[in-house]
């Protein structure tokens, strides 16, 4: 009988020794080690088959519900900012879902999976072209884009995230990358922040809280960082293939690569 107590409490101290010992371990590795964090971007989704810009509605429902099967959470950007300053820690698997350019597809096909699922999704929204179905400048005809009142829908539903794709600096031939050589230093500084601060200023009075922004055909480089940095924007994303490694470090967020689930 006293073997017996004696085994059951060893065994009783055993776990709890193994359950703090792996807890300080987890804590301790996001510090050293970092967070792995793989972020998922899609842009039109289609009820075809897809293609390279354009996702099967039924593949985007398999890739996220293969996702969550898995264990994985989804997070907004504020989540993750929380985390790099030592507010907040991040669920074990931690997933983000993006999508690129604010298609009306992305309100009305991939909004209604994500809350069936209970997953979180953030849309990088060109400002300009919100609501429409032509070019704001070029007047050339564009797949439709979802409008101020189903962004005002989303933000509340808790879903979904409203962040920033630039206000009117997504073109092949004139974005962050291309308009550098078109004027002086100093006045392309200028030019960014006033488009940051131009779309900044339209999802905020929406609702929305913008504090990053995802560079148009992920073209960017130091020069735009660095104006981006100096408008307050707090993280970057581009179009580089890759899952991050984040710690608990602000300059984690910025450049941060993500994974083109259509290729």
């Amino acid at each position: 009988m006293f073997n017996r107590h004696m085994s059951i409490i060893l065994g009783y101290y055993f776990v709890m020794l193994f359950s703090l010992t792996y807890g300080l371990l987890y804590v301790k590795s996001d510090k050293i080690f970092g967070v792995a964090l793989p972020i998922l971007a899609y842009h039109n989704i289609v009820t075809q088959p897809g293609d390279k810009l354009n996702t099967n509605v039924n593949d985007l429902r398999r890739d996220l519900e293969n996702y969550k099967r898995r264990g994985y959470e989804t997070i907004f950007f504020d989540e993750l900012i929380a985390f790099c300053n030592g507010e907040r820690d991040l669920p074990r698997k931690t997933l983000m879902i993006t999508f690129d350019d604010g298609y009306w597809s992305n309100y009305s096909l991939a909004y209604p999976i994500l809350r069936q699922l209970g997953m979180k999704a953030t849309i990088f929204i060109v400002g300009c072209n919100v609501g429409r179905t032509t070019d704001c400048v070029t007047k050339q005809p564009i797949i439709k884009h979802f409008g101020d009142k189903e962004i005002k829908e989303m933000l509340a539903s808790g879903v979904i995230d409203i962040q920033m794709h630039t206000y009117n600096l997504h073109r092949e031939n004139f974005n962050m990358l291309s308009i550098f050589d078109m004027m002086s230093a100093d006045r392309y500084t200028e030019y960014v922040k006033n488009d940051i601060f131009a779309i900044h200023r339209y999802i905020e009075n929406l609702g929305g809280a913008p504090v990053a922004l995802a560079y148009p055909y992920g073209k960017y480089s130091e020069r735009a960082e660095k104006a981006l940095t100096d408008a307050g924007l707090q993280v970057t994303l581009t179009s580089e293939r890759g899952i991050n490694r984040i710690y608990r470090r602000a300059e984690c967020l910025f450049g941060l690569k993500r994974l083109f689930p259509e290729e």
